[in-house]
């Protein structure tokens, strides 16, 4: 039995997104539902702003894709809500963009933390690094050891931890004698 990646499912993705654009199309730019009441762009927003993304994730983020990308679908969600709901239905929702961008802001600050964290806890780091590697040369080994020490049931610190690994291993390794 093999195991393998499920491709992301963009058909459905797509279906979906847009028949929620269909939609909302039809409600605001169409006289079949004159007059449309403004309570239908809380609906619609809710459409863009948080089905919309949802949907991004679960079926094409998820496992696969950062969750930055998330960011971007949100801020295309509000686009497609600005041009597709008329303007006369904004004036009750003043607060809209700068909820966005403190959503980004938050995002943004979470990543800020986690940076901060990591090198508050590198001086530590480095010198677990350095006594383990008197004993064996092996960088992996040895980065995950100290890793394990100073940043126990740490999911970022282990993918910082890989991440700098094979950027050794692809610039500096090849000219380094191991000894075993």
């Amino acid at each position: 039995m093999t195991n393998s990646l499920e491709r992301p499912k963009w058909l459905c993705f797509g279906v979906l997104t847009c028949l929620i654009l269909i939609s909302n199309y039809t409600l605001y730019r169409t006289t079949l539902f004159d007059p449309v009441p403004d309570e239908a762009a809380v609906g619609s927003l809710l459409d863009f702003l948080v089905v919309v993304p949802l949907l991004a994730y679960f079926l094409i983020l998820r496992k696969r894709y950062s969750l930055k990308y998330l960011g971007a679908v949100i801020l295309a969600g509000y686009a497609a809500a600005y041009f597709i709901i008329p303007a006369r239905h904004f004036p009750q929702f003043p607060f809209l963009p700068y909820l966005i961008v403190l959503s980004e802001m938050l995002f943004i600050g979470l990543e800020l933390f986690i940076a901060y964290k990591i090198l508050t806890k590198l001086p530590g780091l480095l010198r677990e690094y350095r006594r383990l590697n008197e004993i064996n040369s092996l960088f992996l080994f040895n980065a995950k050891s100290s890793a394990d020490k100073h940043l126990p049931n740490h999911k970022a610190g282990s993918v910082f931890v890989t991440e700098f690994a094979m950027v050794n291993y692809a610039l500096f390794s090849w000219k380094k004698k191991t000894l075993i």
